[in-house]
């Protein structure tokens, strides 16, 4: 079993990523196999296939990725964008980390940019954003500390997500 700490550790081949998102694996593969520039690209941690017919190995943050672009794209956003919100959070800023207490909430709103995304810690509906008189009129709203947690029990770790140092 993994360590539940490892985010970066390229452990997991296609067959668990579908099975862990849940996506189909003819997407998967769409996803992963798009010419030059697949919506979802291998990163450091993830490791290419060593040979023809060997399986390529994702790191847990690619699986969040995948998970988080899934949920993005049944809601109706483009893949392609998706995929870039999901690697904001897992690769860049919070890198897949979440808050001391608490759960993580990725929220998507439609800045000027295509695609604002805003992290939050709630324990409430009414701490969101959206709450607040003069913030956006809509948003995506992904617990994404439940999503890993899932994703960790469906890939055989430990389900404690990273959390980012502070009291809590």
């Amino acid at each position: 079993m993994p360590h539940p700490k490892d985010i970066h550790a390229p452990l997991f081949t296609s067959a668990d990523v579908c099975r862990a998102v849940p996506i189909a694996p003819a997407l998967f593969k769409s996803w992963v196999s798009r010419g030059d520039v697949p919506i979802i690209g291998m990163r450091e941690h993830d490791k290419a296939p060593a040979s023809k017919g060997s399986p390529a190995l994702l790191s847990l943050r690619r699986v969040v990725q995948i998970a988080i672009a899934m949920i993005l794209v049944n809601l109706k956003v483009y893949a392609k964008e998706a995929a870039e919100i999901a690697l904001r959070f897992t690769d860049m800023g919070m890198a897949c980390h979440h808050f001391p207490s608490g759960d993580t909430f990725l929220v998507v709103n439609g800045g000027s940019d295509g695609g604002s995304v805003t992290y939050a810690v709630v324990n409430s509906i009414a701490d969101l954003p959206l709450a607040r008189p003069g913030t956006v009129e809509a948003a995506i709203i992904i617990n994404v500390t439940r999503l890993e947690e899932r994703i960790r029990i469906a890939l055989g770790m430990d389900a404690e997500v990273n959390r980012i140092e502070g009291e809590g």
